[in-house]
């Protein structure tokens, strides 16, 4: 499940955090925060809190139909908010939430 991102916004310039520098519209933004825990000294699960932040100069319901056409393919249960115009910045964000587990050896 370690490429689910990189499954999930296949063709989309994408990158952690932020960009230093953010290229030209469209692109994504994710975060990802994770919690390790277990039992007997070894912490072998990893609960994995996602959001995708999808940025674009209009409405971009192809990209958004992509992103989620891939989290049902996975199987993934998802939360999209409504798409927001951010004034300030003259562009459009949809963002998805979503909730991984992995388990395994570190």
């Amino acid at each position: 499940m370690a490429d689910i991102i990189p499954t999930v916004l296949d063709g989309i310039q994408h990158i952690e955090t932020c960009w230093a520098m953010p290229p030209s519209l469209p692109y994504a933004v994710y975060h990802d925060r994770a919690t390790r825990r277990g039992a007997d000294l070894y912490n072998g699960i990893t609960e994995h809190n996602i959001t995708i932040e999808l940025y674009a100069q209009k409405p971009a319901e192809d990209l958004e139909a992509l992103i989620e056409q891939r989290l049902d393919a996975l199987g993934i249960e998802y939360a999209r908010q409504e798409r927001e115009w951010i004034d300030t910045e003259h562009f459009f964000m949809t963002v998805y939430d979503f909730s991984y587990t992995e388990k395994g050896f570190a």
